[in-house]
C-alpha cells in the first residue's frame, strides 16, 4: 500500500469514526436553531417541503421568454474541465481557464439538453464564482452590478430566513471581502475557545495561594455571557462537585476534552458524563453536542465558565467541554508506584451523574 492510499484510508476513517455514515431527512424546513445544529453536525441532510417560485416555475420555454433576448456569459471548455490542468497542442501541461461567449437563453439552452454545442464536442455551462443572481454589495447594502439574470430575481429569494438566522449572516458571495473583514475581526488577544480545543496543555504547575486566589475571583461571568441554550445549567453546589469530579478524572486519565476528542469518544461508543460550558462564544461551536449525547443517552449538564472547566480537566486553556468516562482503562502506572486515593471518585462521579439526570428530567421545552 503506497503512502498515499495510507493516508486517504485514514482520512477516511477518522472522518466516519467522527461523523457516521447515515444522513437525516426532514419532511419540512427546519428552524433556525435545528438548522444550526445540522451545520455544525457536519451531516448531510435532506430537506423537503422547501418550494420557491423556482422550483414550479422553470422550464426552457419560461426561461426564454423571461431572458429573451438579454446576452448571458456561457462557459466553453472542450472537456467540462474549467480553472483544471490541460494538455496543450504541446503536450505540456497548462492551467487554463474556460473559454466565455456571450449566448442568450434561447441559444444556450439546446446546448446543454443536447450534452455538447452543435458541430462541436465543447461543453457549455453556467458558472459564476462569486453568484449569478446576487453579488456581496445586495447584502452590505452598497452598489452592486447589474446581474446578467435580472429577470429571474424575482423567482429566487436572496437569502432563507432560518438559514440566514442560524448562521448570524447573509449569504456571502465575494471572498476577498471574507479575507478583508477575517482580517478586521482578527483580536490581539487569548485564543478563541475553538482554537483552544485543538491542543490541551498541562496545567499541573503549583502556583503561590495568593496567585491562585485571585484567579478564582477575577472568574465572574456575567447572565448576559452565558448562551440562551445553555439547561440545564447547574448551580453552585453541584458545579463544585462536578469540577471536583472531573479534576479526579483528569488525573486518572479518564476524560475527554474538546470538541473533537468528546465527539470521537461517543461515535466510538464511549460512555459517561458530559460538562459544557455556558459562555462559549459562538455557542454553535459546541450546540450539535447535546443533540449527539442525546442519541446516544449521555446525561449532560452546562456550567458558567469554560476557563474553570478547563483548569479543573488540569489544562491551562479555557474548555468547551469535557466528558468523564470513568470506565475508560486508566493509563498503567510504573512499578512501585502506589495508588492515590484521589483517583477512586466513582462514587463522586455516580452523585454528580444522577443530579445531572434529575435536572434533564425537569426541563420543559
Amino acid at each position: 500500500m503506497t503512502s498515499h492510499t495510507a493516508s486517504i484510508r485514514w482520512l477516511s476513517n477518522e472522518y466516519y469514526e467522527q461523523n457516521g455514515n447515515h444522513f437525516e431527512i426532514l419532511e419540512s424546513p427546519p428552524s433556525a436553531l435545528e438548522f444550526s445544529r445540522l451545520v455544525h453536525i457536519s451531516r448531510p441532510v435532506v430537506i423537503k417541503g422547501f418550494k420557491i417560485p423556482a422550483s414550479t416555475l422553470w422550464s426552457d420555454e419560461y426561461l426564454i421568454n423571461r431572458m429573451g433576448s438579454r446576452p448571458m456569459s456561457i462557459a466553453v471548455t472542450p472537456n467540462g474541465l474549467a480553472d483544471a490542468v490541460t494538455r496543450g497542442p504541446d503536450d505540456q501541461p497548462y492551467f487554463v481557464e474556460p473559454h466565455l461567449e456571450k449566448m442568450t437563453m434561447a441559444e444556450f439552452l439546446p446546448n446543454i439538453s443536447r450534452g455538447s454545442k452543435t458541430g462541436t464536442s465543447d461543453i457549455c455551462y453556467l458558472q459564476s464564482q462569486n453568484g449569478n443572481l446576487y453579488s456581496s454589495g445586495d447584502f452590505a447594502g452598497g452598489e452592486s452590478p447589474v446581474s446578467e439574470f435580472q429577470p429571474l430575481r424575482r423567482d429566487v429569494p436572496s437569502d432563507i430566513s432560518w438559514c440566514t438566522e442560524a448562521l448570524g449572516r447573509f449569504p456571502d458571495a465575494d471572498k476577498s471581502e471574507k479575507k478583508d473583514k477575517k482580517r478586521k475581526e482578527v483580536p490581539d488577544v487569548e485564543p478563541s475557545a475553538e482554537t483552544a480545543d485543538v491542543e490541551m496543555v498541562d496545567a499541573d504547575r503549583p502556583k503561590s495561594p495568593k496567585k491562585a486566589r485571585k484567579e478564582k475571583e477575577e472568574t465572574l461571568i456575567l447572565p448576559e455571557d452565558l448562551s440562551p441554550l445553555a439547561h440545564p445549567l447547574a448551580q453552585k453546589k453541584l458545579v463544585k462537585k462536578l469540577h471536583k469530579t472531573i479534576k479526579k478524572a483528569s488525573k486518572a486519565r479518564q476524560v475527554k476534552r474538546g470538541v473533537k476528542e468528546v465527539v470521537k469518544g461517543i461515535r466510538k461508543g464511549e460512555k459517561g458524563l458530559l460538562i459544557l460550558a455556558a459562555d462559549i462564544n459562538p455557542i454553535d461551536i459546541i450546540s450539535h453536542l447535546p443533540v449527539l449525547s442525546e442519541e446516544a443517552q449521555i446525561p449532560y449538564v452546562f456550567v458558567a465558565s469554560k476557563e474553570e472547566l478547563g483548569h479543573a480537566s488540569s489544562t491551562k486553556r479555557p474548555t468547551s467541554c469535557v466528558m468523564v468516562c470513568p470506565d475508560q482503562k486508566k493509563k498503567k502506572r510504573k512499578e512501585g508506584e502506589k495508588e492515590d486515593k484521589d483517583d477512586d471518585y466513582r462514587e463522586l462521579y455516580d452523585e454528580c451523574y444522577k443530579e445531572v439526570e434529575k435536572l434533564d428530567s425537569q426541563i420543559v421545552f
